[in-house]
């Protein structure tokens, strides 16, 4: 797996990165953040579409597969790489689509769900905008995940109708 995550051949790395989280299921949690959260975080920041888009599609089973801190970590890096890295609406889709699944994991850091929900709802593309109303719809968000997205309600609402003027 190592030796693969250095190939240059685009299919293959694409096909790591689409596998992340299951590899990361089968090695175990400390072995996955030595080995395949930071081939994950290089692919993610890839300059290649697809392989960004790859990668994020395994978020929730890569995040499940760490531990406590490991998932920290990743959860708090993907607010910075939602803004720096993932360039393409699909990408960020697929990231609000995976919120629902995450939620459960956040723990005490539901700051970060707000975050990711809020890039979510004031996403310059109605089809992200689309996801991230669908995971507040169906996910048991906990009770402080929901007052911190109804203190933040108004900052949403004023950014997305600012867009539309």
């Amino acid at each position: 797996y190592l030796s693969l995550a250095q190939s240059d051949v685009m299919k293959v790395r694409r096909s790591l990165a689409a596998s992340a989280g299951e590899i990361a299921k089968i090695i175990g949690p400390e072995n996955a953040r030595q080995d395949v959260l930071p081939m994950w975080f290089e692919s993610v920041r890839h300059e290649e579409a697809d392989l960004r888009l790859r990668a994020v599609e395994c978020l929730d089973t890569l995040a499940q597969s760490l531990g406590p801190s490991e998932r920290a970590e990743l959860l708090v890096a993907l607010q910075r790489i939602w803004v720096d890295n993932l360039r393409g609406w699909r990408e960020r889709e697929t990231v609000a689509m995976s919120l629902d699944a995450l939620v459960p994991l956040m723990g005490e850091k539901p700051g970060i769900l707000r975050s990711l929900l809020l890039k979510g709802l004031q996403d310059s593309v109605a089809a992200v905008r689309q996801a991230a109303i669908g995971v507040v719809g169906r996910s048991p968000l906990p009770p402080c995940g929901i007052s911190l997205l109804r203190s933040s309600q108004n900052s949403a609402r004023h950014s997305i109708i600012g867009r539309r003027s």
